[in-house]
């Protein structure tokens, strides 16, 4: 197993200059720790973002986002979507909002049928079910499967949930997370099918698709929905892939025009999307249209985390539920057959915290029957990663 460090290009070396602990990230545990919980990198972000976001601030652009750059933010969208993905989306239906949980809150209370319930593909990212059960919703939850099945998206089992019930809002996290799965073609046609014949929309929240690692392809629900006639919901931003989630920028795009109609006149809507940060919308702008160094640098390094982390547990922690991710850095492991049923803390990451002094994401957040699970964010240097790893492995392997 290397521990050396690794270069990517001429640009950026993730394991010396340019690593950058993230600050919430880094600050949620005990000081001793070391921090793998939060969904950020360790990296700071792109050369080309940080000189666009400086150069506004030395300008004195940071005031209220004007209707010129966020058009200029939407069209750089469209840009990167067009050529990376092959998709198509009509400028007029992308709305610029602060980030993913706004648009999940606004989707639910203000654009779908109060009446439909919530379908939650679970393990899934918290807040969908917070914004749900906040707004008095009906949540179902239905299984993604589990670890020795590859978590696949079983439409069979959305079906089954959804008998009898009607119409619902869909929630689609894809590349997933927690686990890192990216679905493939005919398991986006059958959830496509199924919501098709019960009625409903789906949200499709695609925030970690720009770090899709070969050979897995990410494709665009709107691409598959559309052959169905399903209304599709989808959050897309670059908070994950080029580390920019405290800009305060995000990209929803709606079904269709008649909907970004109905969007202008909704004056809280209107609102939230005025809420969007010129500075983030500037570094989105940025991201969007620059070359590709950044993103290619950071999916080879995480790419390679991803087969270190594989491998460590391999050979340390080989009774580890865990499937290797197919986009993004969250490493989806669940630790069942290490953890002794005495354990004396209330979950299973403040037991990593005060005994291995790592800060991961308790699997509990991503609902009630993944207790034994923790999150583990690798978006960070090799060498900190393999220690972390180390400690969690000596505390478990102890029992």
């Amino acid at each position: 197993m290397s521990e050396g460090p690794l270069t990517i290009g001429m640009s950026y070396d993730f394991d010396a200059d340019d690593f950058v602990p993230s600050e919430l990230k880094w600050s949620e545990g005990a000081v001793t720790n070391i921090g793998l919980g939060v969904s950020e990198m360790d990296f700071g972000t792109s050369e080309e973002v940080r000189s666009a976001v400086v150069r506004a601030i030395k300008d004195g652009v940071h005031g209220y986002l004007t209707p010129q750059r966020a058009s200029e933010t939407v069209k750089a969208f469209t840009f990167w979507q067009a050529n990376t993905h092959g998709w198509d989306v009509d400028e007029r239906v992308v709305k610029l909002l602060p980030d993913s949980a706004t648009a999940i809150v606004h989707i639910m209370q203000y654009l779908v049928d109060p009446r439909w319930p919530i379908v939650i593909i679970s393990p899934c990212y918290p807040k969908f079910e917070a914004a749900a059960r906040s707004l008095g919703r009906v949540v179902i939850n239905v299984s993604l499967g589990d670890w020795q099945t590859g978590y696949r998206l079983d439409s069979e089992r959305v079906s089954a949930s959804l008998h009898g019930i009607g119409p619902a809002l869909v929630i689609l996290c894809n590349p997933h997370n927690p686990t890192g799965r990216v679905f493939t073609l005919p398991e986006l046609e059958g959830l496509a099918s199924v919501v098709a014949k019960n009625g409903g929309s789906v949200l499709s929240d695609e925030v970690h698709s720009a770090l899709t690692f070969a050979p897995a392809e990410h494709i665009p629900f709107e691409l598959v929905a559309k052959n169905y006639g399903i209304e599709t919901f989808t959050l897309c931003s670059t908070t994950k892939a080029w580390n920019t989630s405290g800009l305060k920028c995000a990209e929803l795009v709606l079904p269709h025009r008649g909907w970004a109609d109905r969007w202008d006149a909704h004056t809280a809507l209107s609102v939230a999307s005025g809420a969007t940060s010129t500075l983030g919308a500037i570094a989105a702008g940025v991201a969007y249209s620059a070359n590709a160094v950044w993103p290619r640098a950071v999916q080879k390094y995480l790419d390679s985390n991803r087969h270190v982390l594989s491998e460590f547990i391999s050979e340390r922690l080989p009774r580890s539920a865990y499937v290797i991710p197919d986009a993004s850095f969250a490493a989806w492991v669940g630790l069942g057959a290490y953890i002794p049923r005495d354990v004396p803390f209330h979950d299973l990451s403040s037991y990593i915290s005060i005994g291995a002094r790592v800060t991961v994401d308790d699997g509990s957040k991503y609902g009630s029957d993944f207790g034994d699970h923790i999150r583990i964010s690798f978006a960070t240097s090799q060498p900190v990663l393999l220690q972390a790893l180390k400690r969690i492995s000596d505390l478990v392997n102890q029992t």
